[in-house]
């Protein structure tokens, strides 16, 4: 068909439409604001040689822990693993502002390299193995685990799993350090509860709730689409509620006893949607991203474009309410966005916009 032939008013139409799908739509003006490129940060076309692997993690109300986690790919042959170059952690301190202290420190060129673990500290992954770090950003030494990454962690801090992408995980007790569970791939992906575990078992999709001293559980549920590969993206909330990506444009929030509680709609998870849990287990997030119905039409033939829409979404648990939405075009950015982290008690968030940090108050 000749565009030529479409008439002026379908063009205006469409042109009206995309300008709604690309306004700012910012809810709230954020409570604080820190420029990371100052500190090395690099937001480059979505060409660039450069990736990011950065990531947030608030180790408690009060302290946010930053990781400028970059790779660049000029070589052709890189090596497939490895923590270098060096990335750089900063302790920002939300009470204040500012940053607070900084190291560098050899991190997994990878996605969920840290993940934060109760009592403001955190694990970190690197070649040398998994290490629980302080907010000092001191950390100990590797523990013994037979898992490779990447890092999975209960929404209360307690236990994690490492291992995953097809291969065997292991359930780490987070106090103690004890492996509490070893899984082969017939049995994963699985993410960790407190007190439990979430688990995907082949080729059916069924989705099996393990509690610790209480025989297996059967869910009514299957994890119907994903946004992680081999991970599952279904998560716990708390202990008892789940969130399942039960389809493309479908989360369905459940207890644990297998009952349906309220579904929300999202943008396809295989676009990235993700969710944002809490300590508390009372708030909870959904992260998502897809493209404005302009950017859909002019570009129909690219599947490989960035996107130009980027949501978050923070509800109240226990009755779906919706306390807190915010959407931008996070263009340019390099390949990979930080995901968006929320306080334990779901009232301050954090995110990475256009090489800015930004924290965002919720009442």
């Amino acid at each position: 068909m000749d565009l030529w032939k479409i008439p002026l008013s379908i063009f205006i139409s469409i042109a009206l439409v995309g300008l709604t799908g690309c306004s700012n739509g910012q809810d709230s003006r954020p409570s604080g604001v820190l420029d990371l490129r100052q500190y090395g940060a690099r937001i480059q076309a979505w060409s660039d040689p450069v990736v990011s692997y950065n990531q947030i993690a608030f180790l408690s109300n009060q302290y946010l822990l930053v990781t400028l986690n970059q790779r660049n790919f000029t070589q052709s042959v890189e090596l497939s693993k490895t923590d270098l170059p060096p990335s750089l952690l900063l302790l920002y301190d939300v009470s204040q502002n500012a940053v607070v202290s900084s190291t560098k420190i050899q991190v997994e060129k990878e996605s969920l390299s840290i993940q934060p673990l109760a009592n403001t500290q955190f694990l970190l992954w690197n070649r040398s193995g998994f290490r629980v770090c302080g907010a000092d950003l001191a950390c100990g030494k590797p523990i013994l685990v037979e898992s490779d990454g990447p890092i999975l962690v209960s929404p209360g801090g307690t236990s994690f799993v490492v291992g995953g992408y097809g291969e065997n995980q292991t359930v780490v007790a987070s106090s103690s350090l004890m492996k509490t569970g070893r899984y082969s791939s017939k049995d994963s992906p699985l993410v960790p509860g407190d007190g439990a575990i979430l688990l995907r078992r082949e080729p059916e999709q069924e989705l099996i709730l393990k509690r610790d001293n209480m025989p297996e559980k059967q869910l009514p549920f299957i994890e119907g689409s994903g946004s992680m590969g081999y991970l599952l993206s279904s998560r716990f909330l708390n202990e008892t509620t789940i969130g399942i990506s039960e389809a493309d444009e479908s989360l369905l929030v459940a207890d644990v006893e297998g009952r349906p509680l309220y579904r929300i709609n999202v943008y396809p998870w295989y676009r990235g949607t993700a969710l944002l849990t809490t300590a508390l287990g009372k708030r909870f997030g959904v992260r998502d991203s897809t493209y404005t119905p302009w950017n859909s039409f002019i570009h129909f033939y690219d599947f490989n474009r960035p996107h130009n829409v980027e949501r978050v979404r923070i509800y109240e648990v226990e009755t779906a309410r919706e306390l807190f939405e915010l959407h931008w075009d996070p263009r340019p950015y390099n390949n990979r966005l930080a995901l968006p982290a929320l306080s334990p008690d779901g009232h301050h968030l954090a995110l990475i916009r256009h090489g800015s940090l930004e924290l965002y108050d919720i009442p």
